[in-house]
């Protein structure tokens, strides 16, 4: 609702193809000697927290999308709309992986899909 995009538009159609990515980022030697035992606390507390953030989220896109449907026509794609969005788009992946090279969006994509839900995304790298 920061954005007031009902100021400026009547319809939203929600297409799921965006995700907010917050990273966690630690020191590599500093992570390496804090030990085994301090790595996998720290682990269960960012993947705690990663649980409680996409809750959080959740529930502030759920209020979001009430006042939105107040103010604006939104259109919920259905599987097969959502499969051929997919398919239309797709060639983005193509486009970006010439700007940025193809191991930056191969690495995009499995953290995506790592990211559904019911997936734990907490690991070390």
């Amino acid at each position: 609702m920061a954005t007031k995009i009902y100021e400026t538009q009547r319809f939203l159609t929600l297409t799921a193809h965006s995700f907010a990515v917050q990273v966690i980022v630690a020191n590599a030697a500093w992570y390496e000697a804090i030990g085994p035992e301090r790595r996998a606390r720290v682990a269960a507390v960012v993947a705690e927290t990663m649980a409680w953030q996409t809750d959080d989220l959740a529930r502030a896109e759920r209020t979001a999308l009430s006042d939105l449907e107040k103010r604006l026509e939104i259109t919920r794609l259905t599987d097969a709309e959502h499969r051929a969005f997919v398919g239309a788009t797709s060639a983005a992946y193509t486009v970006i992986e010439r700007l940025v090279g193809a191991e930056p969006i191969a690495h995009i994509r499995r953290a995506a899909e790592q990211s559904r839900p019911g997936r734990s995304t907490a690991r070390a790298s």
